[in-house]
């Protein structure tokens, strides 16, 4: 009798062990693991003006409109509208018409569906050229309004096991 005990055993230990491990195998099938992971994204877009004017051209709408486009991606956080102007002209003017393509451009997003709350706006006039030049320079590049947005993405990362798998896994013999 001694010897069935010791031969019978080690092939229960290898059969107890398989049955763990389909057991295993089979309740992960039925288990779904899943993680949410945050992080802060931000984006710049510059919406340019024509000389001396503070009106929304079709080219700025199209920009305003991938501003907009860019939204679903996240949650929004933040929204930095930041007015320039060349250096052309005197300080006072310039200062006054960075404000109003700012504010046009401010309107325009809370019209379009992005709460005013959610936007500071600032305006520099010629103080901080995106493109510094010489004073009384006439540069198109610097006659814009320049929007940070941060928005927060998340994502659901999901891990499922699926039965077909499994049921692969649970042919195996000994």
């Amino acid at each position: 009798m001694n010897n069935t005990k010791k031969t019978n055993t080690p092939y229960a230990a290898v059969i107890i062990h398989y049955l763990i491990s389909i057991i295993a195998i089979t309740a992960s099938a039925y288990v779904s693991c899943s993680e949410t992971t945050d992080k802060t994204e931000e984006k710049k877009f510059e919406i340019y003006f024509n000389f001396d004017s503070s009106d929304i051209t079709p080219e700025a709408q199209n920009s305003l409109r991938t501003v907009i486009n860019y939204l679903p991606h996240g949650l929004i956080l933040g929204v930095n509208i930041s007015g320039h102007t060349d250096s052309f002209g005197s300080k006072s003017y310039n200062k006054k018409l960075s404000k109003r393509r700012a504010l046009a451009i401010k309107k325009w997003l809370n019209q379009n569906e992005i709460s005013a709350d959610a936007i500071k706006t600032n305006w520099y006039g010629e103080e901080q050229l995106p493109f510094p030049t010489g004073d009384n320079h006439r540069e198109p590049l610097n006659r814009c309004v320049v929007v940070n947005i941060w928005i927060k993405i998340t994502t659901n990362l999901q891990l499922k096991v699926s039965n077909d798998v499994n049921n692969k896994r649970n042919r195996r013999t000994l």
